[in-house]
C-alpha cells in the first residue's frame, strides 16, 4: 500500500534510530484508515494522530 511506503523506507534506512508518528487526517475514509492502521502495526510507531472517525477505528484495533 502506497501510504505505508514512507514508513517502511524510514525503518529500512534508519532502523529504530528515529521515532515515527503518523497522522491520519480527515482525508481518509474509515475503510482506508483501517487498512493503514493494520499496515503500520509492524512499524513500531510512537504515536498515531487522527480525526474522531479514524480514532474510533484505531481504538477498535487495539
Amino acid at each position: 500500500m502506497a501510504a505505508i511506503l514512507p514508513f517502511e523506507r524510514i525503518r529500512t534506512a534508519d532502523g529504530d534510530k528515529m521515532e515515527i508518528m503518523c497522522e491520519l487526517h480527515s482525508l481518509w475514509n474509515v475503510p482506508t484508515a483501517k487498512r493503514i492502521c493494520h499496515g503500520l502495526q509492524d512499524e513500531e510507531l510512537v504515536g498515531l494522530q487522527c480525526s474522531n472517525e479514524a480514532a474510533r477505528v484505531a481504538n477498535n484495533l487495539a
